[in-house]
């Protein structure tokens, strides 16, 4: 992130080293419910990717789908209730829905 010039835009991260799992283990997304002091009802993942998206959903998060050209929810999964061409897209419908 501080490589690509994104941190100033994040106000914290975290990382799945500190569960020594990576998603889509359930405990990468409890990891991050329980650093942010929130039920993991309460967290969103945002992703292009379907496996992480399925990870999410299936550990209990709501989900929204970036779908960029070539990347495709499985058809055998959840969908998310919100899905978009873009990450603009994507965040205009989280606002919209009030998380």
């Amino acid at each position: 992130m501080q490589h690509a010039g994104l941190r100033p835009y994040f106000e914290r991260l975290l990382s799945v080293d500190a569960v020594r799992q990576f998603k889509p283990a359930r405990a990468t997304y409890e990891y991050a419910a329980q650093e942010l002091g929130v039920p993991i009802t309460d967290i969103r993942l945002v992703a292009a990717h379907d496996w992480d998206i399925a990870g999410a959903m299936h550990a209990g998060c709501a989900a929204a789908f970036v779908a960029r050209p070539g990347q495709v929810l499985g058809s055998l999964q959840a969908k998310p209730d919100i899905i978009g061409a873009d990450l603009q897209a994507v965040a205009r419908q989280i606002v919209a829905s009030g998380g």
